[in-house]
């Protein structure tokens, strides 16, 4: 329901926890990709010595692939 001079509480509430849901979510994801992507290049580089543990294997990619290789899978996991 409207009042007369805006929406009533009960709309401006549903409406920033919604926004506030949706930012925490987008954040996490944008968090949580860099690691998933260091992961699962580890996981399939073809010889177990190809890294030599997690930070080797984030430099080694921001090396060769540029920073942006932690963000290929963004816009599908965001939408």
């Amino acid at each position: 329901a409207q009042a007369f001079w805006g929406p009533s509480k009960i709309e401006q509430t549903k409406n920033t926890i919604f926004t506030a849901i949706s930012t925490q979510g987008a954040k996490k994801v944008v968090k949580a990709g860099n690691v998933g992507v260091v992961t699962t290049k580890r996981q399939s580089s073809p010889s177990l010595t190809s890294y030599e543990g997690m930070f080797d294997c984030f430099k080694q990619i921001a090396k060769r692939e540029g920073a942006m290789a932690f963000y290929k899978g963004l816009i599908p996991s965001l939408l």
